[in-house]
């Protein structure tokens, strides 16, 4: 940005030659009354201009939201540290001073322009992981509360503990039953069996568990919960779960009660030994005589 005539100044001369797209204004005001209504790829500035000098009109240029990313190097007539330091300070990217090199002056030019297109890539390439995140985020949030529906409408009891025997996560069915036996308020997460049941069969439930994460292998088993004041008896399939390591971190169990089928069979079993006892006492009676 010049006060000179395109034809008198030999840099526009130079850089329209070279196929770029210049535009000369007058002063500083000029050049903020451009930019407010349109956006340069680069601005050439010359410290001393009428109105704003060159230093406050890149500090201006710097503080605008939407002209901040655009690159501005100073044309200077001298090569003064102290000039170099004041542009720099303002908020230039490039400093050029007098007499003007051809190949100098093109390629700082060209080197300010390929790094303004690559940081436009990157911000368009951010804004797009950015969305896909969010998506990803909101996919993520949506399944979690779809699985969480799905276990919590389970009329099984699925729970995850970790490695140390402590509840990570349990259904609603697992908190109804068991949440409120140490007064957590139904909440069972951080809570162990042994915070749950009697010692006895906090043992027993840690047993399997051991057994499960030692093996690595899934298991089924019977166990023995107390809820309501009477012992249920559930089966239940046991795995470990993995991190993306392979590494075991926690063991996830889904139990069903079968208590009624278990009393059930019970008083089959109970049944069928009386008829064969009844049969054993009167089984003589039937037996022929031997001639």
């Amino acid at each position: 940005m010049d006060d000179t005539p395109a034809h008198q100044c030999p840099l526009a001369q130079l850089l329209a030659a070279q196929n770029y797209t210049i535009l000369l204004v007058p002063s500083g005001a000029a050049a903020l009354q451009f930019m407010a209504l349109n956006l340069p790829d680069i601005v050439l500035l010359n410290v001393q201009k009428p109105g704003i000098d060159g230093y406050a009109l890149c500090r201006h240029i710097k503080a605008h939201p939407r002209l901040c990313a655009v690159p501005v190097i100073f044309i200077c007539a001298n090569d003064r540290s102290w000039d170099k330091v004041q542009a720099f300070t303002a908020g230039a990217a490039d400093f050029v001073a007098h007499p003007i090199a051809a190949p100098e002056v093109l390629a700082r030019l060209e080197m300010q322009l390929t790094l303004g297109s690559l940081r436009q890539q990157l911000e368009q390439r951010n804004l797009e992981r950015s969305a896909e995140l969010r998506e990803a985020t909101e996919a993520l949030h949506e399944s979690r509360e779809l699985l969480k529906t799905i276990i919590d409408s389970s009329t099984a009891i699925i729970y995850v503990k970790d490695l140390d025997g402590r509840y990570l996560l349990a259904n609603h069915r697992c908190q109804q039953l068991f949440g409120g036996a140490s007064g957590a308020s139904g909440d069972m997460r951080g809570l162990s069996d042994e915070d749950i049941f009697p010692p006895e069969m906090a043992q027993a439930l840690a047993g399997f568990d051991r057994q499960v994460i030692a093996t690595g292998i899934a298991i089924e088993c019977e166990e023995v919960r107390l809820h309501g004041g009477m012992p249920h008896t559930y089966t239940s399939v046991k795995s470990v779960l993995r991190d993306s390591n392979g590494n075991i971190h926690a063991v996830c169990t889904i139990a069903t009660d079968i208590t009624e089928r278990v009393r059930e069979e019970a008083i089959l079993c109970e049944l069928n030994a009386m008829l064969e006892s009844r049969l054993s006492q009167r089984l003589p009676e039937y037996v022929p005589q031997a001639p």
